[in-house]
């Protein structure tokens, strides 16, 4: 095995051999692709409540139509403006005529169509005024519902351990760290060394959830 030693600004940095700077240098390159596959953005739509993000998991929009239904009667019609005219020279007929047209009653209906559905008004008109109003509707109000299902997003979790191996007669083997990375999507990954015999064992494993 190669040993050695390398000096930047001061400090020693002891290297364990050409061969073993590989082998991390392959783990490192093999965690970093597994972080940005596992690791990565949820594939749904992300939403904020309260200011946390949370993942949709079904968003439903309902739009139902509630009929409403109201009228209403007036009586006093505030006079606005009245505007005199010449009244024209008439006969006894003529003038029976225009008292009996002046005193009668004519009912008008009027009804406005809009988006949700109508309105209709009818007034009453008596010399020359509008004597009584009476209004209703009857439409078709949109209500919408919309709903989300969310939940809270998962989130990567590292933990730092050791690993020790005996045999089956209990007889110390090896001693090490490990490192497991238990990812958004329930999978976890792990590298480690152990000690055995004075050399170092490199392992990797990946669990995934059942």
């Amino acid at each position: 095995m190669i040993y050695g030693a390398v000096i930047l600004g001061g400090p020693f940095l002891y290297l364990y051999g050409m061969k073993h700077i590989v082998y991390g240098l392959i783990i490192a390159f093999l965690l970093i692709m597994l972080f940005r596959a596992e690791c990565g953005k949820p594939e749904g739509k992300i939403v904020k409540v309260d200011g946390k993000k949370y993942e949709v998991l079904k968003h439903t929009i309902d739009t139902q139509y509630v009929p409403y239904k109201v009228s209403g009667k007036k009586d006093t019609i505030v006079e606005d403006t009245t505007i005199y005219v010449e009244v024209p020279v008439m006969d006894s007929n003529a003038m029976r005529k225009y008292v009996e047209d002046y005193y009668s009653k004519r009912v008008y209906n009027d009804t406005f169509n809009i988006e949700y559905g109508s309105i209709y008004v009818q007034d009453t008109v008596s010399t020359n005024k509008i004597i009584g109003r009476m209004w209703g509707t009857d439409l078709l109000i949109p209500t919408i519902t919309d709903t989300k299902i969310v939940k809270e997003l998962p989130k990567n979790e590292l933990y730092l351990g050791a690993r020790v191996d005996l045999q089956k007669n209990g007889t110390f083997v090896g001693i090490g760290p490990s490192l497991l990375l238990k990812t958004k999507r329930n999978r976890i990954y792990g590298v480690g060394v152990n000690l055995v015999g004075g050399q170092p064992i490199y392992n990797v494993q990946l669990n995934i959830k059942l």
